[in-house]
């Protein structure tokens, strides 16, 4: 069992990411509700079948998911569609509260320190847009066969090298600005949730 790949995926959108990504306000799924310790924490599943499910905080918090996925491997009798998946929604729901509170007495660090990390970005993301227009350029070249075939996949391979390597230097900095100044870990879905969260605040 681990993380759902739907989250990981977040911003490839496929069949099931869109239907992860929809509206909780136009879900089919029952919203989902725990008291805890003095806390009424609603949440709403996002996606269940038998291999994921995925859920999304409403209130005190909102904005922010966690979900998991269930390898076939691992027990191919085994469903989230069952009434043990319900149980794991409300753990999910719990354990991301929980988390989320211990991330908001380090916000107003975060969001002191996140245009320096958007400076960053964008200027890894103009590296993006300059290879991405090269493969234009190539692609252009190619069916005017002013390049070989030779070349253009010269140009393909090197461009898209540095199309991986510069997305992932992003994942990086993402990854190295919440592990300084928040002084523990969390997954990649919070951690990409956290950051549009601190986007549209910068935003607004």
């Amino acid at each position: 069992m681990g993380r759902n790949p739907l989250l990981a995926g977040v911003f490839k959108f496929s069949a099931k990411t869109e239907a992860f990504m929809t509206d909780s306000t136009n879900s089919l799924y029952p919203k989902l509700e725990i008291d805890y310790d003095g806390v009424t924490i609603i949440g709403q599943i996002l996606v269940r079948t038998k291999r994921d499910i995925a859920i999304e905080i409403l209130s005190p918090y909102k904005g922010f998911k966690d979900g998991l996925h269930k390898p076939y491997f691992s027990n191919p009798n085994s469903s989230y569609l069952e009434e043990s998946g319900l149980d794991y929604a409300h753990s999910l729901l719990l354990e991301l509260y929980k988390t989320l509170n211990k991330i908001n007495p380090s916000v107003p660090r975060l969001k002191a320190f996140f245009p320096q990390l958007q400076r960053e970005i964008h200027t890894i993301k103009l590296i993006i847009s300059e290879c991405e227009e090269n493969l234009k350029l190539a692609k252009h070249k190619l069916k005017r066969k002013t390049i070989s075939s030779k070349e253009y996949q010269i140009e393909v391979t090197q461009n898209k090298k540095m199309i991986d390597y510069a997305e992932s230097e992003i994942d990086f900095l993402k990854s190295d600005f919440f592990k300084t100044h928040i002084n523990f870990s969390f997954n990649y879905t919070l951690r990409n949730d956290y950051f549009l969260f601190l986007q549209n605040y910068i935003q607004s």
